[in-house]
């Protein structure tokens, strides 16, 4: 079964947390630029950003911003993504 695009999203913005993109309390940019830098609509950002969010990732807060809360969701998630990102790479 294919991922949904969102969680593709939500998988690289994670992998990008995890390599100190963005470190921990800093306020990512907000759902339109990151949907441009990431060439899906506002809607997948919006779900992407909810669904890290609801893992621990991210606090939001309207007219604020997302801000950082945790360098990884769990360690089993940065796993996944990171084998998975392998068995691309390795196809």
């Amino acid at each position: 079964m294919q991922k949904k695009i969102w969680h593709k999203v939500a998988e690289e913005i994670s992998l990008q947390v995890s390599l100190g993109k963005w470190p921990v309390g800093s306020i990512i940019p907000g759902e339109i630029e990151l949907a441009k830098q990431f060439n899906v609509s506002r809607d997948t950002m919006r779900k992407a950003l909810a669904y890290l969010s609801q893992q621990g990732l991210f606090e939001r807060k309207a007219h604020v911003g997302t801000r950082v809360k945790a360098r990884t969701r769990t360690g089993r998630f940065l796993s996944r993504c990171l084998i998975g990102s392998y068995l691309n790479l390795a196809a």
